[in-house]
């Protein structure tokens, strides 16, 4: 698990860099705990870190598609697509927030094109708003073989178990 008060201690410095560091290393270490659960659907999605940002409250990561995750049309499914992005998005918020708990509260998908096999999604997630009690996180997965949207997302979570006690 994600020992949330060495991470708080390093976000509230001054240096940039350093809170980029424990930022993207929460993000590793919090994917890799997600990631062991056996039979988890995590474990099942395999997601890999591409990126991280402190400073824009982003995470990039890559999915490899899978036969399993094709619907009867030989695309990828929209409840997996949506599942992939509540779960980057749950991640998300909860290294963004510092709260352990952030059950999701909305989830509002938009499909724009089919992700057919041969192909992986890269899902780009955002935190809109950083609020006490509500964070939104907006989202883009597209192909990565040549960028094509293949959906959008905007999902609220809620922080009920703050580090600090503050929610």
């Amino acid at each position: 698990m994600i020992d949330y008060d060495e991470f708080m201690e390093r976000l509230l410095g001054d240096d940039e860099q350093k809170k980029e560091e424990a930022f993207r290393e929460m993000a590793q270490k919090n994917l890799k705990w997600r990631v062991s659960r056996k039979g988890s659907i995590v474990q099942m999605l395999t997601p890999k870190l591409v990126s991280s940002s402190y400073a824009r409250k982003e995470l990039v990561m890559r999915y490899e598609l899978k036969e399993w995750e094709l619907n009867p049309l030989g695309s990828l499914h929209g409840g997996i697509t949506a599942t992939m992005f509540d779960n980057q998005g749950g991640l998300l918020v909860q290294i963004s927030s510092l709260c352990r708990k952030t059950p999701t509260v909305y989830l509002n998908v938009n499909y724009t094109s089919p992700l057919l096999p041969g192909d992986n999604l890269v899902i780009c997630a955002r935190v809109s708003h950083l609020g006490k009690r509500m964070i939104n996180v907006t989202q883009e997965a597209r192909a990565e073989s040549d960028g094509r949207m293949i959906a959008t997302a905007m999902v609220g979570y809620m922080a009920i178990d703050h580090v600090d006690k503050k929610c």
